[in-house]
């Protein structure tokens, strides 16, 4: 056969995570995604781990909350020579009402109501209501949401997949400070 540049190995030069640290609730998932440099790398097979899996385990980038704990995923390229990791801190959560809470954090991490026009309310349980966890409303039927201004951050894809979520009203003097990716993404606004 007959060599060509297309057949030469081409070395990893580096490995990143899109999150250098994650807040979820115990039972929760959540996916990180590696990214392997370069583009053209020859192989770029990805070795997840948790140092701690009583906290949380990994299986290809997916995270399964498993205790209330801290953890450090690691995404190390299949030659090991490079590392990436993320600190995934897991909070225990309760149920109040329709909503599922990790008052540690004051972030709402799940909704259990029926939809439609939904006021979020700024406490829960007694406690200040400041994040809206990823997919907290995932495909709930909202029609309307009102966040609290007590709300700093909604978490990526919070109210994804409600195509009929025509307003989201933020409530005068919001100190609203992150808006996640997606976090609206198949929503009818």
């Amino acid at each position: 056969g007959t060599w060509s540049k297309a057949d030469e190995w081409v070395d990893v030069s580096s490995v990143s995570l899109n999150k250098a640290e994650l807040s979820i609730g115990a039972g929760a998932y959540r996916r990180l995604n590696a990214t392997v440099s370069p583009e053209n790398a020859t192989n770029k097979g990805v070795i997840w781990t948790s140092d701690n899996t009583a906290v949380a385990t990994v299986s290809s980038g997916y995270i399964s909350a498993i205790s209330t704990g801290t953890t450090i995923i690691t995404a190390k390229t299949a030659d090991e020579e490079y590392t990436a990791t993320c600190i995934v801190t897991v909070y225990e959560t309760v149920t109040e009402g329709d909503y599922t809470f990790a008052p540690s954090i004051g972030m709402i991490t799940g909704y259990t109501g029926s939809g439609g026009e939904v006021i979020i309310p700024s406490e829960i349980g007694g406690t200040t209501v400041v994040q809206i966890g990823y997919q907290a409303f995932y495909n709930k039927g909202l029609t309307s949401v009102i966040v609290p201004n007590s709300v700093t951050v909604i978490d990526e894809r919070a109210f994804s997949n409600n195509s009929n979520l025509a307003s989201a009203t933020f409530e005068d003097g919001s100190v609203l400070e992150t808006i996640g990716d997606y976090a609206f993404e198949w929503c009818g606004i």
